[in-house]
């Protein structure tokens, strides 16, 4: 009988495992995990029910997209946490994106890192797009880099700036929009 991947997966489940390498970079202990850590469905469920309360309307324009700074990265964790949940088909009714060649779903996002990289690209003296360099250049508060809080709000005002030069012209230091005046030699009236 033929099964997905997904199928497979809830079949075959396995505890996650943590390497040692991850547990000592992150200074989380097993001991912690234990204690305070949240049941993975739970939490699964809780980041699917946040976006279904804060979509505009049931159409599919208006799924939300994620936004983030170096976002691929965080993208296949939250991708992992859905399969292990089993929520797959569910994150992909909620969240707009499509499926890849090999029939994965790949949500839609904005990354924060690539829009530094186009805003400051004339900018010879940014060499790093890392948030707390960023947002120390205009001048968005980062109280504790590396703080999940701390890094979502530094983003999202981040991304906050980014638009609102877009909108109105604005560059500063390495303009975004250049302007440039329009001229016509002809009229079809």
């Amino acid at each position: 009988m033929l099964r997905t991947r997904h199928e497979r997966a809830r079949e075959e489940y396995v505890p996650m495992k943590y390497e040692q390498v991850a547990l000592d970079y992150s200074g989380i202990t097993m001991d912690v995990l234990r204690s305070q850590g949240a049941d993975i469905q739970a939490i699964a469920g809780e980041v699917i029910a946040f976006a279904k309360r804060n979509t505009l309307s049931g159409g599919k324009q208006c799924k939300p997209v994620l936004i983030g700074q170096n976002i691929a990265f965080d993208i296949g964790f939250l991708q992992q946490m859905m399969n292990y949940a089993g929520l797959v088909s569910e994150f992909e009714k909620t969240f707009a994106g499509a499926k890849d060649y090999y029939g994965n779903f790949q949500p839609h996002y904005i990354d924060t890192l690539h829009m530094g990289r186009l805003a400051f690209a004339a900018d010879e003296e940014v060499t790093s797009y890392k948030l707390e360099l960023i947002a120390s250049r205009l001048g968005v508060e980062l109280d504790d880099a590396h703080d999940a809080s701390a890094d979502v709000t530094a983003t999202l005002d981040i991304l906050g700036v980014y638009a609102s030069r877009l909108r109105n012209g604005e560059g500063g230091t390495g303009a975004m929009v250049q302007k440039k005046e329009k001229t016509r030699k002809y009229f079809k009236i």
